[in-house]
């Protein structure tokens, strides 16, 4: 559980994020009787505070990444710095991207994504979680990044410019799909490479 303390900063422990997060809680519930306990979660997910990194010149949206990426680990009882729970060969921030089980081996499965060429254009579909998208329809708010490289040989990779259109949530995950122009140095054949990195 990750308290926000207003304009003061961001710190990390159980002790007293619970009781931060119980009369955030109840505040916003007494304004919403009607909220189920999946709607209070989210709006205390979408309205927490942002902090600000004035020293790196960027703002950081805790609310959707750090608390949503901390929020599952403690779920799957994640509690040490583990990189790969289950010994799987899939860190636990993948099978958190991939919607797979971190204490199950089993689980690991590969990562579906659907491609489309079409004329001009390339388009890669896959599902994220929800809290990775900002509000914006973008990857970036300072802790998610999310960058693509296309390469014709799998050695030289570039970076590649693409827009981003959402889909429908289902289960707290979001189809995406990334329209990539279709560019000469693609050549007949072109490998794709999204990166991304963990809050």
């Amino acid at each position: 559980v990750l308290g926000v303390f207003g304009f003061f900063g961001a710190e990390n422990g159980t002790s007293f994020s619970c009781a931060l997060v119980a009369g955030l809680a109840a505040t916003h519930f007494a304004q919403n009787p009607n909220a189920t306990p999946a709607e209070i979660e989210s709006a205390l997910i979408q309205l927490s505070a942002k902090e600000f990194y004035a020293s790196e010149g960027r703002e950081i949206n805790l609310a959707r990444s750090v608390c949503s990426y901390t929020a599952w680990r403690y779920r799957n009882g994640l509690f040490s710095e583990s990189e790969d729970a289950d010994l799987d060969g899939q860190s636990d921030f993948m099978e958190f991207l991939e919607g797979t089980d971190p204490n199950d081996a089993a689980s690991n499965k590969p990562w579906e994504v659907g491609v489309q060429v079409d004329g001009d254009k390339i388009q890669l579909s896959t599902q994220l979680p929800q809290a990775f998208i900002q509000p914006d329809g973008s990857f970036y708010d300072g802790c998610w990044t999310g960058s693509l490289f296309s390469s014709v040989n799998l050695q030289d990779w570039q970076s590649s410019e693409y827009e981003l259109s959402l889909g429908n949530v289902i289960e707290g995950r979001q189809q995406v799909t990334l329209t990539i122009p279709s560019e000469e140095n693609h050549g007949e054949k072109c490998f794709f490479r999204f990166e991304f990195s963990a809050p």
